[in-house]
């Protein structure tokens, strides 16, 4: 049988076997075969596009129908960004036919150059009108420039290097945006990362010169980063609830949030430094000078405690540096 799949729209070649028909309950009717499934266009669901390519098998009854396949985006991106990123996905899942719901167990996928391992349900829930997606996907030695190059927009993402991320992710039915709708939660841990904004790599590079009581040595340059925290998003906001931010010299914990859409972003939190703040200026008379503020500074172990703001957008931040925590706003 060759069929138009409605949603997302594409051609379905199956060949297989259906019966004998089971009229007491047609649930029960017994179902094996294999599919093609071509040019299936994804842009239907608004948030996504790209063009589906899926080969697979299946074998069951009709209310639950075992399938093993494959699945192929090569040019996979959100609409309102618009990066394409590959989408490879192998996949065992369980679905029943009479009512369209399904049961994945797992997906193994790739997103770009990284492995993501995915289980959940796509499935009608009791008294809504549509279905929700609800799937955690686990990433070990994933890189973190794949999903920034999906999400954000421009060419290159803001941040490069390796990560490993746990992600509950939740789509309730509605008319409503796909992006307003999705609903995202974890943790994360990134190491070596390096900022590909040249500004804020520089400013980040020489924070780490000053904290580590080295200031004028121009050859520690391209600092890497690692990061480690617990997220929310929600409405196109990242909410990072505790950020933990290490460069060599300095440890940053951190929280605040990320609009998406704007490309706004307003952190704030405690920065501990290995060296003084004498140790921290340039200028050696200035180091002089500043030698009896060391231990107004120095607090809990560290050479120095500062508290950091960074506000405005993704590309050009805004970083204010004081003794005291900003107010929060009420």
């Amino acid at each position: 049988a060759i069929l138009t799949n409605p949603k997302p729209p594409g051609l379905i070649d199956s060949s297989g076997t259906f019966g004998p028909f089971d009229a007491e309950d047609p649930g029960e009717s017994p179902v094996a075969g294999s599919y093609v499934f071509q040019k299936a266009d994804l842009s239907v669901f608004k948030s996504i596009a790209g063009i589906l390519h899926s080969t697979g098998k299946f074998d069951g009854r009709l209310n639950q129908i075992i399938v093993d396949g494959e699945a192929t985006v090569p040019d996979f991106r959100l609409s309102a960004v618009r990066n394409v990123v590959p989408l490879h996905t192998k996949f065992h899942a369980i679905v029943d036919g009479t009512n369209g719901d399904t049961i994945l167990q797992p997906v193994n996928a790739r997103l770009g150059k990284s492995d993501i391992w995915v289980q959940g349900a796509v499935e009608r829930r009791t008294g809504e009108s549509g279905k929700t997606v609800a799937l955690t996907a686990i990433a070990k030695n994933a890189h973190v420039e794949d999903f920034l190059r999906l999400a954000v927009k421009g060419e290159r993402p803001p941040i490069e290097g390796g990560i490993g991320l746990t992600v509950k992710l939740i789509v309730p039915p509605g008319k409503e945006d796909y992006a307003r709708r999705l609903a995202v939660s974890g943790t994360f841990e990134l190491n070596g990362g390096r900022f590909t904004s040249a500004d804020v790599q520089a400013k980040l590079d020489d924070l780490s010169r000053r904290a580590q009581g080295k200031p004028n040595e121009a050859t520690l340059e391209r600092i890497p980063s690692d990061f480690a925290g617990a997220f929310d998003l929600k409405r196109g906001v990242l909410q990072l609830h505790r950020l933990l931010f290490q460069i060599a010299g300095a440890e940053l914990e951190m929280a605040g949030t990320f609009d998406m859409e704007n490309d706004l972003v307003d952190f704030a939190g405690p920065v501990r430094t290995q060296a003084r703040v004498s140790q921290m200026v340039k200028s050696r008379w200035k180091r002089i000078l500043l030698k009896p503020v060391d231990p107004i500074f120095a607090k809990d172990g560290a050479g120095a405690l500062f508290y950091l703001q960074v506000k405005g957008t993704r590309d050009k931040p805004d970083f204010k540096i004081g003794r005291k925590a900003p107010e929060s706003k009420k």
